[in-house]
């Protein structure tokens, strides 16, 4: 049985950093998956990238996806491999923001196939 607390984060996904348009307007995803990617891609990324720490046996298996240990079986994992296959082949492309800092690095599909 699938905990409530799978997947939780206070913080809605950023996916303007890789999709210069967001998640919802890039074509990449359905509805549903951005959906899923907005409301726990910070927890998808965090538990990837080891910042946080799982809480149940269904977030143990999603890194185990994350380190190729696993096949994708979960909606979680799939979308989550889904979205890590378009961002990782993208090349960046800046964002200025206004102010003096420097510009953020951002990634886009369309860029890749120059």
């Amino acid at each position: 049985m699938k905990s409530s607390k799978s997947f939780s984060c206070a913080r809605k996904f950023d996916g303007d950093r890789f999709f210069r348009y967001g998640l919802s307007r890039s074509g990449e995803f359905t509805y549903s998956q951005v959906a899923l990617l907005e409301l726990h891609g910070r927890a998808y990324q965090d538990l990837e990238h080891g910042e946080r720490e799982p809480v149940n046996q269904e977030e143990k298996d999603f890194i185990k996806v994350c380190q190729g240990l696993k096949q994708a079986e979960t909606v979680h994992e799939r979308v989550w491999q889904q979205f890590r296959r378009k961002t990782q082949a993208q090349k960046p492309y800046p964002v200025f923001r206004g102010g003096n800092e420097e510009p953020e690095v951002h990634y886009h599909p369309e860029d890749s196939h120059e």
